[in-house]
């Protein structure tokens, strides 16, 4: 992460949204029982958070490797 820039760090966020979003409106299927939609939901927030995660850490280590 410390060799993209801001546009990569936006393009992996907003792509992360679309798959997320997508991802929704597929567990509103009356296919998907509740506990699985709960359960995908809650993968997806785990995703979100660790793609965060990961553009910290790499933003960090870049204000170490410029001081």
């Amino acid at each position: 992460m410390t060799l993209v820039g801001s546009n990569t760090e936006s393009r992996l966020v907003a792509g992360l949204d679309s798959l997320i979003e997508t991802t929704q409106d597929f567990t509103d299927s009356a296919y998907t029982t509740h506990d699985h939609r709960q359960q995908i939901l809650m993968i997806c927030e785990q995703l979100r958070h660790q793609l965060s995660v990961v553009i910290r850490i790499g933003t960090s280590l870049v204000s170490t490797l410029l001081l």
